[in-house]
């Protein structure tokens, strides 16, 4: 079970995932500064963001250093576990607002996408590997630009539950994080 999706600009990051529950959500926001979202199991994703939970020094790390501690968490559990993708958004030391990718097809080394100025950047993982971009354009990029919150929330969501109905393993249960970093 898993789906998830990012949306990105210079400005701003949303990042959507369908989930459980409240106790097991996929996404999380650890400070204004950054946020995460995974897809994979829902073991994988208890872990890591157990991990993020109860290590409070997570808020005061920079970019750089929580992908090298998820990098190296990820690789121990690839060992045991299913693979997972993690979207991790933030702002790097140089204050440039990035999406960084971890997944097992590239052994969990971070690909570092940049913000453009008036561009939005939309990314999604399933565990299906289902081909997304027919419903990207369906529910996402036909909704651009966004109105607001509220009407970015409601084409995510659209979209998870798109994801939904092609895999039986995604729950139309989602859970959204926000993060303004300026």
């Amino acid at each position: 079970m898993s789906a998830l999706i990012a949306i990105c600009s210079n400005n701003f990051f949303t990042i959507m995932s369908d989930g459980l529950d409240e106790d097991h959500p996929n996404v999380i926001k650890v400070s204004d500064k950054w946020a995460a979202g995974i897809c994979g199991d829902s073991d994988v994703s208890d872990l890591i963001i157990g991990e993020i939970r109860k290590r409070p020094a997570y808020k005061t790390l920079s970019i750089e250093q929580v992908l090298f501690k998820l990098k190296n968490t990820l690789k121990k559990l690839s060992e045991s576990k299913p693979p997972a993708t993690i979207f991790v958004r933030g702002s790097n030391s140089n204050r440039v607002f990035c999406l960084n990718i971890l997944s097992a097809d590239n052994d969990f080394e971070p690909v570092t996408i940049l913000s453009r100025d008036n561009e939005f950047d939309v990314k999604t993982a399933t565990l299906s590997g289902i081909d997304t971009q027919p419903l990207i354009d369906e529910h996402i990029l036909s909704q651009f630009p966004p109105t607001g919150i509220d009407h970015l929330a409601t084409i995510m969501g659209a979209f998870i539950k798109a994801v939904a109905k092609q895999d039986s393993s995604v729950s139309s249960t989602t859970f959204k994080e926000f993060v303004f970093p300026w």
